[in-house]
């Protein structure tokens, strides 16, 4: 059932232990909001573990850092940042979830009691608005992880989802003495030597379609193996699914990640205005929002970025001249 943020706050209120669930390949948003929430409902006196079937990133590490986690013999389940129960993961989709907090909008009812709204630009919004309504005080290390949230999913204010909604809770967390100018350069503008080198391996192989308005890049094992990279989950690649955005021309922007096993996950960017890239992550069995989309898949990335470059030919096609000087410059 979807709700006000004054009713889900005030059913929270009703329950004494949480255990809250962020999705599987957790992102900044999801990581920063699970751990500012918990860390607020345990300062109001409540009980509360965080988990997720993946650990936390070492990227986002910071976040989490400090945090106590309470024993909770049988807590009422929350899912942060999830667009629906697949996202939670094998070993959490079947909980009796009570309570459901996300941006995506599944259109799904997946919780007894749902704060959801596809127009904010990153859960985090809505976790600070449930926190200022339970009237816990946002203190500056929960501020900290809330703008942690808000900057990576918004690549720094410049995603095509970031509106005044954004801003007004930027400012808001800025007010609560998160560090703004230190996280905003920490996770959307430095990068390690490594990081450039595995960024220049993926432009060798990059393809520039359509005059570059469609962009599809393969990072591999082998390429962070010559970078001096330890795994695709190593903090050096922060914010790497936001390279094919760096070009002026891209529309839409496919980055696809090798894994052990023969797992590819793959990112989908489209530009302000543009397709959809929930659509296209769709059409391979992936979800997300309408600028932001993403899947896995055991297949080979080559063989992947083949099939999703023909897919995407429906969105230049019909544009007379377009598939001519895409395949001269593959």
């Amino acid at each position: 059932m979807l709700i006000t943020c004054a009713a889900f706050a005030q059913k929270l209120r009703q329950y004494q232990e949480f255990c809250i669930v962020y999705h599987v390949n957790p992102d900044g948003d999801c990581i920063g909001s699970a751990f500012a929430l918990a860390e607020a409902l345990q300062s109001a006196g409540f009980r509360c573990a965080v988990c997720g079937k993946d650990p936390v990133p070492e990227a986002y590490a910071a976040a989490a850092a400090g945090f106590r986690q309470d024993s909770v013999s049988q807590p009422v389940w929350l899912a942060v940042d999830c667009a629906d129960r697949a996202r939670t993961g094998a070993a959490y989709q079947d909980k009796p979830f009570t309570f459901w907090i996300d941006h995506h909008g599944s259109g799904r009812e997946e919780a007894a009691y749902e704060l959801t709204d596809p127009s904010r630009s990153a859960c985090s919004e809505l976790i600070l608005e449930l926190i200022e309504a339970l009237e816990i005080p946002v203190t500056a290390q929960i501020a900290d992880r809330l703008y942690l949230a808000l900057v990576t999913d918004t690549n720094c204010f410049r995603a095509p989802c970031t509106n005044q909604n954004t801003f007004a809770a930027a400012a808001r967390l800025a007010g609560c003495g998160a560090r703004v100018s230190v996280l905003g350069r920490k996770y959307r503008l430095l990068r390690p030597e490594q990081r450039m080198r595995a960024d220049a391996a993926m432009l060798a192989r990059t393809h520039f379609l359509y005059g570059g308005r469609l962009i599809t890049a393969v990072l591999t094992l082998a390429d962070l193996n010559a970078a001096g990279i330890s795994s695709q989950e190593d903090a050096a690649l922060e914010s790497i699914n936001d390279f094919p955005t760096q070009f002026a021309d891209m529309e839409i922007g496919i980055l696809l990640r090798e894994y052990p096993t023969g797992l590819t996950r793959v990112s989908v960017k489209t530009a302000a205005g543009g397709v959809s890239a929930k659509e296209i992550a769709a059409a391979f069995g992936g979800g997300g929002h309408y600028h932001a989309g993403g899947l896995t898949a055991y297949e080979d990335a080559e063989a992947l970025r083949e099939r999703m470059e023909e897919y995407c030919r429906r969105y230049f096609a019909a544009e007379p001249g377009t598939l001519e000087k895409a395949e001269s410059r593959k």
